[in-house]
């Protein structure tokens, strides 16, 4: 390549580097004074219970994450919001409005109002490069780059995917675009440059709501507890709803049939092993949502998770095999995130039934969320005992459903189930 060539593609880039770190600069200046520590502080002690980013939209409120500011939610007789703006003021922040599903609460601030944020009519095109600000490890205000790659696909809860490293501290911060136009809510990282923010569009939609509920003249003895629990039997109607209307469709292991994919909400997959000294083989399949609902720090709710083990031999015998399946089923215990200062102990019943013709022996448990009335978690465990060589192994869990919405499921769970001795591979 001629040297004059070389010499136009290294100032052209250079010229292009300049103008991105130009284009950062100038984000990070205009948009600063709008942008907020978002602090909640117990109240005893003045120590911060937890914190986040914030900022400022039209009417002079403040949007962070739900996650930021939920003790707010369920202990406000514990804990009160302060902010921290550019200049190192401080202030008090009150509660106003929130929606627990899509993580984002809107708050108002009692002295200082910082220029409002603009939200983006339209969003980016993938591949557009975007700008997330916050307060990272409570380091200061700083600002990531990173590349707007859109909308997740089939996510039960819509997310944009950003390819930058969001860290703690910048929840609820803003990601904008190169008109420093709000894209998005800074909400979660998997590590890696992957990182998630919620569209701008539901920050309209909390502000649209906010506005007609009249919460500029919020009661605040408003039950906050009912308003999550409105929200998340609204979210269950939206999600739950359509896969229990009709029966579960349904894959293949060995000659019985179970539970499939339900939804392009669900992530599944499966393997197979063939026999080996166990004098065994086995097939499993699994399937779960990608997401959850975080209520509290140790309460994470509104995920569904089932898998299937098909079991076969030749060689064991059906003492040993028997004795086999009791021991695996006696391995797997019901596992939620919520611990036991937000939920009771499971409450579990074990017998033989008889389920579409097929014999199975069945744990049922079910445990009721203490800070939300009528959200349960349903456990499931079942392995069928009609065949001397095969079995069907089964377990199901619901976090964080109504209790008639987690009967239905069960029993479409259970109707999924069936055996078609034509189908024996043996």
């Amino acid at each position: 390549m001629p040297l004059l060539s070389i010499f136009i593609l290294l100032w052209a880039s250079l010229l292009s580097s300049q103008a991105v770190v130009a284009k950062t600069e100038d984000t990070y200046k205009q948009v600063s004074p709008s942008v907020l520590q978002v602090l909640i502080l117990d109240n005893t002690s003045g120590s911060k219970s937890s914190f986040g980013s914030g900022f400022f939209v039209d009417g002079g409120f403040v949007i962070t994450n739900f996650h930021v500011i939920s003790d707010l939610v369920f202990h406000p007789e514990r804990h009160h919001a302060e902010y921290r703006n550019a200049d190192d003021e401080r202030g008090g922040l009150t509660l106003i409005h929130f929606d627990v599903v899509n993580d984002l609460a809107i708050m108002r601030s009692d002295d200082y109002v910082g220029p409002s944020l603009a939200i983006a009519q339209t969003p980016p095109q993938n591949g557009s490069r975007i700008y997330a600000m916050g307060h990272p490890h409570d380091l200061g205000l700083s600002v990531v780059e990173g590349t707007y790659n859109g909308l997740l696909a089939q996510n039960m809860i819509p997310r944009i995917h950003l390819t930058g490293s969001l860290n703690p501290g910048m929840s609820g911060g803003p990601a904008l675009d190169q008109a420093n136009e709000l894209v998005g809510v800074n909400v979660a990282r998997m590590g890696n440059q992957v990182s998630f923010l919620v569209p701008a569009s539901y920050v309209r939609r909390l502000m649209e709501e906010s506005d007609q509920d009249g919460v500029d003249d919020v009661d605040l003895a408003v039950d906050f507890k009912q308003r999550v629990s409105e929200q998340l039997a609204r979210h269950q109607q939206t999600y739950l709803e359509p896969i229990i209307q009709q029966p579960f469709a349904s894959i293949s292991l060995g000659a019985y049939r179970a539970a499939g994919e339900l939804s392009g909400a669900f992530e599944c997959w499966g393997s197979t092993s063939q026999p080996d000294e166990r004098l065994y083989s086995s097939s499993s399949y699994k399937c779960e949502t990608a997401q959850y609902i975080y209520l509290t720090t140790d309460d994470y709710t509104g995920t569904v998770e089932y898998r299937h083990e098909y079991f076969h031999t030749e060689e064991l015998g059906a003492q040993r095999f028997y004795a086999f399946l009791e021991r695996h089923m006696q391995t797997i215990h019901a596992e939620t995130s919520a611990d036991e200062k937000h939920a009771t102990n499971f409450s579990c019943q074990e017998a033989l039934v008889e389920n579409n013709g097929i014999d199975m022996k069945l744990v049922s448990c079910i445990r009721a969320h203490r800070i939300i009335d009528d959200l349960y978690d349903f456990f499931m465990l079942l392995t069928t005992v009609e065949q001397d060589d095969e079995a069907l192994y089964s377990v199901l869990m619901l976090a964080g459903v109504s209790h008639d919405n987690g009967v239905r499921f069960q029993r479409r769970y259970l109707d999924a189930i069936s055996y078609d001795e034509a189908d024996d591979a043996r």
